[in-house]
Formats: structure tokens, sequence, C-alpha cells
């Protein structure tokens, strides 16, 4: 891929990133599909010349997981703006205690959140397997 169009695509996606504060985002908003779009960004990392470039592209790479399939996003959407007020106003319970992150976990399934938990748990499993990759691709790139 040609550092143009790379270019392209890795400023679509941060515009695309930029309009969208929820947590998890249905992946037919993205300006390309996923594949593409980490393509560029692997691409991108390997021309990468300083650390903050790095951390820059690597977060945009770890968000992409953020964006989930239509059938995935439909299930979601009717709960994930209340949910998200939810966490913002009950934050201070689940900081103070291990039994306040319970009661935080049982209030939210019973009003049907724990949908939304179970998608962001299978997100942040992806994540972490993205991190493991970006780690071997730095590791790879020190070697040389």
């Amino acid at each position: 891929m040609e550092a143009k169009e790379r270019n392209d695509i890795i400023s679509s996606y941060g515009a695309t990133l930029l309009k969208f504060s929820m947590s998890i985002k249905s992946e037919t908003v993205l300006p390309y599909s996923k594949g593409v779009i980490r393509r560029a960004i692997i691409e991108e990392l390997l021309y990468a010349s300083d650390s903050k470039n790095w951390d820059v592209l690597a977060n945009g790479f770890l968000q992409l997981e953020d964006f989930v399939t239509q059938d995935e996003f439909k299930v979601v959407e009717p709960f994930i703006e209340p949910y998200e007020k939810f966490l913002m106003s009950h934050r201070d319970l689940e900081k103070k205690s291990a039994i306040g992150g319970q009661q935080l976990a049982l209030e939210m399934k019973k009003i049907g959140f724990d949908i939304v938990t179970n998608v962001q748990k299978q997100i942040t499993e992806r994540m972490h397997k993205r991190a493991a990759q970006l780690n071997a691709l730095k590791e790879m790139i020190n070697e040389l």
C-alpha cells in the first residue's frame, strides 16, 4: 500500500473515531473495512519513527476492536447510552470496594446491561490479542 493511501485511510478512520463517543460502535460507520484499516495501521507502524507516533497508531489499532458487527451492535444499541450514563453515575461505588463492584454488577444485570458487559468483555479479549500482536511487531522491528 502506498504512503498516501495509508495516510488517507488512517486519517478517515481518525475522523470517524472523533465523531463517536460511545464505547461500542457499529463497524458499518467505518470509512473502510476493519481489515483495510488494520493493514494500513500495521504498515504505518513499520515506518513510525518515534514512540509518540507509534503510541497513537497502536491506540487506533486497538480501538478498532470497539467497532462490532452490525448483528452485535443491534443487540446492544438500545442499552449503550443508558449503560454509559449508569456507569458514570455509579463510578464511586465500584471504586470504593469489591463489594461495591459486585453490587454494581448485580444491579446492571437486573437492568439488562449484562448484554453490553458481555460484548465489552469480548472486545477486551480481542484488544488483548491485538496488543500481543503489536508487541510482537515492535519486538521484530527492534531486532532489525
